[in-house]
Order: structure tokens, then C-alpha cells, then sequence
């Protein structure tokens, strides 16, 4: 029987080289390239289930008064929360992280559709660190200095106790001369309360870049060094902290987490 003309006929069909020898290297190739599995990790999560995977995911609070780790909300479209509760300390915090297995030299990149209840007297971060900051702790130490509690990290980071008390792009590298660097977000200062943002950050190398809602708000690619080791193995990060005696909820509607395979 002959074969149809739309029949794959190679032994590789979701692959990068295959996908360019159909579309070239346009616009459209670049948005179907996470469909190329034979090249690409992808994990996406809509978390829709009725409880999260906790095979993906280490989850955590820090066991001040009702504080709560992130888990399953019944909210349209799915969603999880963490909820830091009344200690206003560092016990007041809820986080989530992945596996460390994702390279900036693999062209990392993440995207996170997220929402605070509460944008006063909170301290929240979206993106890669290389461990879990020790004492219930965030990645970024200080935005103002910057300096760090992890050794490589790109990070959206606020807090809203600094005198940089709008959201920033952090990042620090552990290779000499990849400087501390923290860059202020300017087209969108501080996310809406009760609204639902997207932030996304990829890595190239060791070179990172931070998109809100569909803008470039920050790159980080202007030091000959590089400004996150991309030899390193990261993993996405997800925290939120009351600053205060309020709790604060922070819902996670998608996250979704890409890279070249190896």
C-alpha cells in the first residue's frame, strides 16, 4: 500500500534537524522547537490533579504559625499555593524546588504564570538557584548590596523591606570574575495584587534573561565572564515570605520548564 505523502519518513521526526529542514530558521521553527523531544527536555505543569506530584517536587515551609507548603487550590484553570502564615519572620515562608539537573549550558529556560494576594510587606522569588538556601532563607540575601545565599542563581527576586523595594533580575555566577548583579525591573516596578503575571528567564550559556509578562526587562549578558556558571546544575525555585504579622499567598497557575538534551 503506498504510503501518504504526510507519513513521516525518517526515523527522526521530533527533532531539531528535522524540524529546520521543513521551516528553515524562522519564526515558526523557533516556536515549535520545544515539540523536537529528541532535543528538548520539557516539563510543563498545569497542576490540575487533585494533589501535586511530590515525585517533582520538594516542598517546604518554614513551621511558623499556619504557615503552609505549596499544594493543590481548587482554582479555575488549576493552580498550587504557598502560604507563609503570621510568624513575620523567616518561619513565615513556603517554597518549592525542582531536581538540580538543568544547565545553563543546556539553554535553560523557565516560565512561571504566578499571583500574590498581598504586594506589601512580602519577599517572593521565580527561577534557578543551585541549592536550597539554609534557616528557611531566600537566594537573594540582600537586593540592595546584591549579595547572595546561593553561589549561581537568576532570579526574580522582591523585597519589598529594601530600600530597592521593587522587583529585580538577580544573578550571581561561582566562576572568578561573574559579578553579583541586581537590575530593576522598569516596564512593570510591582506586580498587581490579585492578578496573574508571567515571568520568564532563560539561560544561554552563562548569560540570563528576564521577561514579565511578555517583556525583556532585563539582560544579563554584558560581562566577559558570564553572570551564572552555565556548568552548573540549577533547579527551578519557587518562594514567598511574610515580612510581617499578615500572611501572604502565593498561587502558581503553570510552570513550565525547558532545555537542550544532552
Amino acid at each position: 500500500m503506498p504510503q501518504s505523502a504526510v507519513y513521516p519518513r525518517n526515523g527522526d521526526p521530533l527533532s531539531l534537524g528535522e524540524l529546520r529542514k521543513l521551516m528553515g530558521d524562522g519564526v515558526l521553527q523557533r516556536f515549535l522547537r520545544y515539540s523536537a523531544v529528541r532535543d528538548t527536555r520539557w516539563h510543563y505543569d498545569d497542576f490540575a490533579g487533585d494533589t501535586i506530584n511530590l515525585d517533582n517536587y520538594a516542598v517546604a515551609n518554614g513551621g511558623g504559625a499556619a504557615a503552609a507548603s505549596f499544594a493543590t487550590v481548587v482554582l479555575e484553570n488549576g493552580a498550587i499555593r504557598g502560604t507563609t502564615g503570621t510568624a513575620g519572620d523567616a518561619t513565615a515562608s513556603a517554597s518549592l524546588i525542582m531536581p538540580l539537573n538543568w544547565y545553563g549550558d543546556r539553554n535553560c529556560g523557565m516560565e512561571v504564570r504566578f499571583k500574590l494576594d498581598v504586594v506589601t510587606s512580602v519577599l517572593f522569588e521565580v527561577g534557578f538557584i543551585d541549592a536550597v538556601p539554609g534557616s528557611n532563607g531566600s537566594g537573594v540575601n540582600d537586593i540592595d548590596t546584591p549579595t547572595f545565599n546561593a553561589a549561581d542563581s537568576a532570579l526574580l527576586h522582591l523585597h519589598t523591606g529594601q530600600t530597592l523595594a521593587t522587583m529585580a533580575f538577580a544573578t550571581n555566577g561561582s566562576t572568578a570574575g561573574q559579578p553579583d548583579l541586581a537590575t530593576t525591573l522598569v516596564q512593570t516596578t510591582l506586580p498587581t495584587a490579585a492578578t496573574w503575571h508571567r515571568v520568564r528567564i532563560q539561560l544561554e550559556g552563562n548569560n540570563a534573561y528576564c521577561w514579565l509578562d511578555g517583556r525583556l526587562e532585563a539582560s544579563h549578558d554584558t560581562d566577559a565572564d558570564g553572570h551564572v556558571e552555565g556548568g552548573v546544575a540549577l533547579a527551578p525555585w519557587l518562594y514567598v515570605r511574610a515580612l510581617n504579622g499578615t500572611g501572604k499567598l502565593m498561587d502558581i497557575d503553570y510552570l513550565s520548564i525547558w532545555g537542550d538534551r544532552n
